[in-house]
């Protein structure tokens, strides 16, 4: 979590973003929809493979779509609960995850050699990485009931 000063457009080159897979925007006056938008418009150049989630709390569902949140902020998704949130980043880290294992699979079969001519042995992940999502999965239900 970071405060909005810290993704202006003065700090965001500053800002740590190495790993980051998803940006969370959490809003409890949305207004017109303008600062949101600007915002997604300068993680995106900075996030480009995140998925950009906007929170606008104080807004129902149904007001957020009849106002065009969505095609007002360009983000990936629009949520009005904690609830829809927590789906939302789940489901991102979920499709991360594949990713990276489907990635991990697809590398050279035949174990890379060292330099000195030994034999490195690797150790797949695949089964590490279902475990996380496993993790996430009940972590999130825990909430989702909160």
């Amino acid at each position: 979590m970071v405060p909005s000063e810290a993704v202006s457009v003065a700090n965001l080159v500053r800002l740590e973003v190495t790993g980051v897979q998803v940006a969370c925007l959490s809003y409890l006056e949305p207004g017109n929809f303008t600062n949101a938008r600007y915002l997604v418009r300068r993680l995106r150049r900075r996030l480009p493979q995140a998925k950009i989630v906007a929170g606008f709390w104080t807004l129902a569902a149904q007001e957020a779509e009849e106002r065009g949140a969505l095609a007002a902020t360009r983000a990936d998704c629009v949520v009005t609960s904690l609830r829809q949130a927590v789906e939302q980043v789940v489901n991102a880290a979920k499709e991360a995850a594949a990713a990276d294992l489907e990635d991990e699979t697809r590398g050279p079969v035949a174990p890379p050699a060292s330099a000195s001519g030994d034999t490195v042995v690797q150790r797949s992940v695949g089964f590490d990485q279902t475990q996380r999502i496993e993790a996430s999965m009940k972590e999130a239900d825990s909430w989702s009931r909160l």
